[in-house]
């Protein structure tokens, strides 16, 4: 049952949920889909990783904090591919560590890859890119 806003006439939006920074690598699961995750960044180089891909499955994950030493990376997992700006890869970063404000959504199209819709941060226009894991 969703929320509800001012007089209980609809939902507020979508839920959040902040995704933990006790580790470098954090693993998403089935479960962190149709909220949105807020990363709030790490003292080190860190990774998030994508379940398998699969028809309709989504991430949505806002950046609460800037990347440290290199841009956060969002790796996909098994076999699995990211599709950005025409690009395919195992993964994929912003294009610096000016990561605070940054949006990106991760939607599976079948069971091989992710198309990555991205949006720049509030303090840089730049946007994700594919890279390597």
């Amino acid at each position: 049952m969703p929320i509800a806003a001012y007089r209980g006439l609809a939902a507020i939006g979508p839920l959040t949920q902040n995704i933990s920074t006790a580790s470098t690598v954090v693993t998403l699961t089935d479960n962190d889909q149709g909220v949105l995750l807020i990363w709030g960044g790490q003292t080190s180089a860190a990774r998030i990783r994508l379940p398998a891909p699969e028809a309709g499955k989504m991430f949505r994950i806002i950046f609460n904090g800037p990347g440290v030493s290199t841009a956060t990376k969002i790796c996909s997992s098994g076999n699995g591919e990211i599709l950005i700006n025409g690009t395919t890869a195992k993964a994929v970063a912003f294009a610096s560590t000016v990561e605070l404000g940054a949006y990106l959504e991760v939607i599976g199209v079948n069971d091989f890859r992710y198309i990555a819709v991205s949006q720049g941060s509030t303090l840089d226009a730049r946007t994700f890119q594919s890279t390597t894991t």
